[in-house]
Order: C-alpha cells, then structure tokens, then sequence
C-alpha cells in the first residue's frame, strides 16, 4: 500500500494513501474533536466540528473527517482561529441541546460533554431556544429523544451502511429536519441497536437500561455471546453482579462490534428465576436436580439402553448455525 508523509501539529506523520486528516490523527494520538465521525461509516463534515489550518500549496481551512491526505501536506490542528470556529459551533449545538445530564444515560460516555469539557465552554452568547418534541417510544427496546439529536447522521448511515435496512433517515428540511421513520411509522427493522452505540449524544437510548447504573459504575468483561454459533464477541456491563447492558467494542471479534438484536437485548434470561442452572433428570414425570456427573452417566446409559433396543438409527441429533454457542 502506498504511503503518504505529511505532518500535523509539527510531528511527521506516515498515513496509507487514501486516508483522511481524521484517521490519520487518530491513529497518531492527535485528538480533534467530531461527533459525526465514525471509523465504519462514510463521512460527510456534517458536525462542522474537525476544522483544521491545512497548507497545501496555499493555506486554508477543511473537514478533517473529510479531506484526503496528501504527500507534503502541513495540518494544524489547533490555531486560535480554528478554536474559536469551534467553540462558536458547539455554542449553536448547545442552544438547542437540554441541559438533562444528570438524568441522561449517556452521560458519562457522551460526546457533547467530552467536546464540551475540552474547549473549557461556558454559557454561550446565544438565547437558548430549547426543542421540546415527545419522546418516541414505539417499541420496547429502544427510543428517542429528538431534543438531545445534533443531526449528526451516523444513526442513518449504520442502519443503512453496517446493518443494511435504512429503516430512519433524515425528515424535512432546514430547521425542521429530524431523524425518524418515513411517516413517522412505528420503528421497522431488525432492532440491532446499532443505532444506540454510534449515537454521541443520547439521542438513541436503550430502554431495558433505563436508570440501572452509569457509565463509570460498570464493570465491564468480554465474553462471547451464547445465543449462536457465530461466536460474537460482546461486553457484559455489570454492577453489583448483574447483567445491566451489553455493548461491544470496534472491530473486536469476528462480529467486528456488531451486534443482532438478541446479543445486544437478550440478556434478561441471566438473572430469570425460571433459568436452569443445575441437570434435571426425569423420574416418575416428575423433573428433579442432580449433579453432572450423575446427569452425564444417565444420558450414557439410556442411549446404549435405546441402541441395544432398537439400533443406532433410533438416536439423532440437532446441529444448526442458529444453535445456542
């Protein structure tokens, strides 16, 4: 793969050719700041946030997220101009945007709060015009709360890009655009989450979370999923021993991050009374528990019991990708 060398904020940088200033600053420990960037999805500069002082040839301003790299290329990542650029954007987002954090779930793990904290922003200069649309809770899994959405777009491009079923998109125009179904139909998809893990700001939240615990209070442990033989590596999120949330981490296991409605959701049955968590074994109709090694040597001995009464082709077996792992 052919290579680029270019430097940003005075330290050489080799990046592949192809790659934009984004990536190339991320994958060299220089931080910009963006909401709408996402390593999985196309970009398109929407958040306004990732201004950089480029010198090609000639000096001037670009989208981080969306500017190529180029051989000789100079970027400068924080000039005092391109601060304040990005101080007066996140003014215009934070006028519209509820100050809910101490009840939002995001909080902790939201975008806008890291962006927020590290431009050291104050009360803006803006008459704050706060949304006040309801809460669209048309399933039970997820939800979402326009007033907290930036339009920064990355939950229309997982769900069109990653999961392939563009169930939301972008509604009207100007200042009435909103993110919602066509029509505004009840949620139609594979339900995935995918939108709830790009979304930066809480916009999407997971409704079997609901107030369980904080971002900070998780503990949190890779394990793979049981529900199929695909083996997708998830993270259990716990707190005082209990399953809270399941989420996953970037291009980590075969799944890559991704996550089906069921590895994501699906962990309610953990902490079910109704779980089975010893062998039973069948006596008189009647279910009763026992230890392993007595479930085992049972099993070993009504198979030989059904072979010798009536041959091996009495015995079958059940093998499936759908299988639990």
């Amino acid at each position: 793969m052919k290579t680029i060398h270019l430097v940003i904020d005075d330290k050489p940088i080799i990046a592949p050719e192809g790659a934009n200033i984004f990536q190339a600053s991320l994958d060299n420990g220089i931080y910009i700041p963006g909401l709408c960037y996402h390593p999985k999805l196309s970009q398109f500069g929407g958040c306004r946030l990732c201004m950089v002082e480029v010198t090609e040839r000639r000096t001037g301003h670009r989208f981080a997220c969306a500017h190529p790299v180029s051989e000789g290329m100079i970027v400068k990542v924080n000039t005092p101009k391109v601060i304040q650029y990005r101080k007066s954007v996140m003014e215009f987002l934070l006028a519209h945007h509820p100050l809910d954090c101490p009840t939002c779930d995001k909080a902790g793990e939201c975008g806008l709060q890291d962006v927020t904290h590290e431009l050291n922003l104050f009360p803006g200069r803006y008459k704050t015009v706060r949304m006040d649309a309801p809460m669209i809770r048309d399933n039970p899994l997820l939800e979402l709360n326009r007033n907290r959405c930036i339009l920064c777009g990355r939950c229309v491009k997982a769900c069109k890009e990653i999961e392939g079923v563009g169930a939301i998109d972008f509604q009207n125009r100007g200042i009435k655009t909103v993110i919602g179904t066509a029509f505004d139909r009840p949620l139609e998809c594979s339900f995935c989450g995918g939108c709830t893990a790009v979304c930066p700001t809480g916009a999407w939240q997971d409704r079997t979370l609901g107030f369980k615990g904080r971002p900070w209070e998780f503990n949190k442990t890779p394990t793979i999923c049981p529900y199929c033989a695909v083996g997708c590596t998830v993270v259990l999120n716990t707190k005082m021993e209990s399953v809270r949330r399941i989420t996953s981490d970037d291009y980590t296991g075969i799944n890559e991050g991704n996550l089906c409605v069921k590895g994501r959701f699906g962990h309610e049955f953990i902490h079910s009374p109704e779980r089975i968590k010893t062998p039973l074994i069948r006596k008189n109709g009647e279910l009763y528990p026992t230890s392993w090694d007595e479930a085992i040597e049972y099993v070993a001995k009504r198979f030989q019991q059904i072979i010798n009464e009536h041959w091996g082709t009495a015995i079958g077996g059940i093998g499936s990708e759908k299988c639990t792992n």
